[in-house]
């Protein structure tokens, strides 16, 4: 029978898990970093080769940790360092993306298991119909995700598993491209409209829910806004060795709201989602 240790990442084994472990994890991540300052950041860099190889070997990293070591966070690592290692895994994450995107529209047909034949789309995919589930989205939601990068797994997820009408907005023009050939090809064009633009600038009115994504630029001023705003707000973050690779939404952009429910590291992912309200407000002056 297989050790059930093994089974936090395929490509981890048990002794590497062991020797992560053994020490405090700094080690490993300066050696990862060190490695990749040899070849990131350089012109016309693809997620090929020796990046690819850095970045597998930081994903296998941080799933060690978050086995073994659940509440380490990288907070003895320079912070220059850990920018650097997030930096880049948002280029060959944002780059895988838009090449299986691309891989899909090239294909003459798209079945219904087309999707879940990529192992990381099918992690989406079912990260995203647990939030899903999480957040209570049915069919009369009308839903704003902000960040939806090249290839819109969530959005497709969340408009096949529950009927609702999702709004797609991205600041790259080349992302939302690629994403509404792909939501074409998919059928899903008549709920799914992608568009490029700036999240903090967006108007949320006559949404009933807010998804702001893992790599969304200015949480914070996005947050600032929706405090006004009536929809319910899902916030993707990270949590202790996640935070290697996704930047964590800072504690004081989420005072003004009210906590209602959390997702955390469901499943194989690095990331964690939040269910917000704004705080209620006060009724009327309280005499002392």
């Amino acid at each position: 029978m297989q050790n059930q240790r093994t089974k936090v990442h395929p490509r981890v084994s048990e002794r590497e898990a062991e020797r992560t472990c053994a020490g405090t994890g700094v080690k490993e991540v300066l050696l990862l970093k060190r490695r990749l300052d040899k070849i990131y950041p350089a012109e016309n860099n693809s997620p090929a080769g020796g990046l690819v190889d850095v970045m597998g070997d930081l994903e296998r990293l941080v799933f060690t940790l978050h086995k073994y070591r659940y509440n380490w966070a990288p907070v003895e690592i320079p912070e220059e360092d850990v920018e650097l290692l997030r930096n880049a895994f948002e280029y060959y994450e944002t780059t895988l993306e838009k090449k299986k995107a691309i891989e899909l529209l090239n294909r003459s047909e798209l079945g219904p298991r087309s999707l879940a034949e990529d192992r990381l789309i099918e992690r989406t995919l079912s990260y995203a119909a647990a939030e899903g589930r999480m957040a209570k989205i049915t069919g009369n939601d009308r839903i704003l995700i902000i960040g939806s990068g090249p290839f819109p797994e969530t959005a497709i997820c969340y408009a096949k598993e529950f009927g609702c009408k999702v709004v797609c907005v991205d600041m790259n023009q080349e992302f939302v491209d690629v994403s509404r050939k792909l939501v074409e090809k998919l059928g899903l064009s008549d709920r799914i409209e992608v568009v490029q633009g700036f999240g903090q600038e967006m108007d949320y009115s006559g949404f009933t829910k807010v998804l702001v994504t893992i790599l969304t630029k200015s949480k914070g001023s996005i947050l600032e806004r929706l405090k006004e705003s009536k929809a319910e707000i899902i916030v993707r973050t990270s949590y202790g060795a996640s935070e290697l690779v996704y930047r964590p939404f800072e504690k004081e952009n989420l005072l003004p709201f009210v906590e209602k429910d959390r997702l955390v590291r469901w499943g194989m992912n690095f990331t964690s989602s939040l269910i917000l309200a704004p705080l209620p407000k006060p009724s009327g002056l309280v005499r002392l």
